[in-house]
């Protein structure tokens, strides 16, 4: 037998994807290549989740690695291991076809065992729990007593200043009360899965009530997106008054009757999907337009963020930015552009604080879409470098946002389906997805792109190539919405 093989036992990973999705579930046991691969955005969060961990082993340096490649070896190294009365990383257990492997399994007393499960986010989730209370059944079959139940999770009040100390950064959290609390649920639990396991087809997915979303569901999320144009979907903000309706026979915006008790906002969608019109407030537009003062200076910033922190001054997940794109426009119509693109592992914000110093100017307009996202950026530029405060609070002062009259629904086409984000709002006022044509097209792309071709070995060809891909795409946020801003103006001045 091959030292690859591995049985298809009920694990961890199963068992919390059936704990959200049936349909998932049956596909994992009996047609995993029908689910799709796993994606780049998925794997830079497995890949978050191994540092957090391997960082989490540094609070026990008594532990020991456990090699899982070998399935059967793997599950023999643990049982040696625990009978050696050793603190395990990544154990394996395996016993009536359920499978689990703890992070951190540690002795207590003169029999018992404490479980620490590694999270990379920065607090306790309910699904955190159900895993716990699932790997204390298998362990406690296995003959273990366990003692305490744990999570180790990031610190969000860590602040980075020097080498990182895991003891400061990392929090434990004592969830043994709350696991017992679910305890007896997983017996029932994983009956149920087992008989989902054995049922001779797929279940049919149904859209509403079958998936609770802890994750990303790769058998739901795609039946969404593939939903037409001006279903109930759509309604902003209003994701349970949608499942409603949807349950009730109602899945389309145009179907929704008269009486219908839905926001202001949804009721502006659902008259735009009935008459196929854009809906507009010309007044509260030109107002907005009115506030305006030149010169026009059009921002946009770019991130990296790290559950671990890489520079001194901050904190998990922090966004620190590394790119920006700066459209400016004189009143007499011209336009100028500026940006900029960090390429080394080090930190940026101390040469964007000192361009944007200069470019910013002191009077004029700073538009951003979305401002809170930027002001935040400048905030953070503040704190870092105190020299800089008095100019970027006046700064702060300046900012207009754009999203605002797209958000307020002063301006709202069927086209954007429910949506004010600059993906939707700038192709429905233009007419065109000027997105479409990039390499790198959204902001989450453009972080892991960013820090791919920065913290790991990329063929300088490949690092060039992306390099251009990303100022291409942050150039076209500023430019877009010096487009917008005309748009606008030639509709409602």
């Amino acid at each position: 037998m091959p030292a690859a093989y591995k049985p298809k036992s009920l694990s961890k990973t199963r068992f919390m994807i059936g704990l959200q999705c049936p349909v998932w579930l049956w596909k994992a046991f009996n047609d995993p290549d029908s689910l799709p691969v796993v994606d780049a955005a998925t794997q830079a969060k497995f890949d978050v989740g191994h540092e957090v961990g391997e960082l989490a082993q540094r609070l026990f340096p008594e532990g020991v690695v456990l090699d899982p490649s070998d399935y059967f070896k793997h599950l023999d190294d643990t049982k040696t291991a625990v009978q050696q009365r050793k603190t395990v990383f990544e154990g394996g257990f395996a016993v009536e076809k359920l499978y689990a492997r703890p992070d951190i399994l540690v002795p207590v007393e003169e029999d018992e065992w404490d479980v620490y499960e590694v999270k990379s986010s920065t607090e306790v989730k309910d699904q955190y729990l159900y895993d716990l209370a699932f790997q204390k059944h298998v362990y406690e079959k296995a003959g273990l007593k366990i003692r305490n139940c744990h999570v180790i999770h990031l610190n969000n009040e860590y602040v980075k200043q020097g080498p990182i100390n895991p003891y400061e950064l990392l929090s434990i959290s004592d969830e043994t009360q709350a696991v017992e609390s679910l305890f007896e649920e997983i017996p029932g639990l994983i009956a149920e899965m087992w008989r989902i396991k054995a049922l001779p087809v797929c279940p049919e997915p149904v859209l509403v009530g079958q998936c609770e979303p802890y994750y990303g569901c790769p058998v739901h999320d795609p039946l969404y997106e593939a939903l037409p144009e001006g279903n109930v979907f759509e309604l902003y903000y209003a994701k349970a008054k949608a499942a409603e309706f949807y349950n009730e026979g109602i899945h389309e915006l145009s179907q929704l009757p008269p009486d219908a008790r839905i926001s202001a906002k949804n009721q502006v969608q659902v008259a735009a999907a009935r008459t196929g019109k854009t809906h507009v407030e010309p007044e509260r537009i030109k107002e907005w337009l009115s506030r305006l003062q030149y010169p026009l200076y059009y921002l946009d910033f770019e991130t990296e963020r790290f559950a671990i922190p890489r520079h001194d001054g901050t904190r998990p997940y922090e966004q620190v930015p590394v790119q920006y794109s700066l459209h400016i426009e004189r009143e007499d119509g011209r336009v100028e552009h500026h940006e900029y693109l960090h390429d080394e592992p080090t930190d940026a914000r101390p040469i964007i604080a000192e361009q944007l110093k200069t470019l910013l100017g002191q009077q004029g307009s700073i538009i951003a879409y979305n401002q809170g996202f930027e002001i935040r950026i400048l905030q953070s530029l503040a704190t870092l470098i105190p020299e800089h405060e008095p100019w970027i609070t006046p700064a702060i002062n300046r900012f207009a946002d754009l999203r605002e009259p797209f958000k307020n629904y002063h301006y709202y086409s069927p086209k954007q389906r429910g949506s004010c984000s600059l993906k939707d709002t700038m192709p429905a006022l233009l007419g065109k997805n000027h997105y479409a044509c990039l390499a790198i097209n959204d902001g989450e792309t453009a972080q892991i792109e960013y820090m791919r071709i920065t913290y790991t070995d990329v063929p300088e060809e490949e690092k060039q190539k992306v390099k251009k891909d990303l100022l291409k795409y942050c150039q076209l946020d500023t430019e877009g919405m010096v487009w917008m801003v005309e748009r606008l103006r030639e509709l409602f001045s």
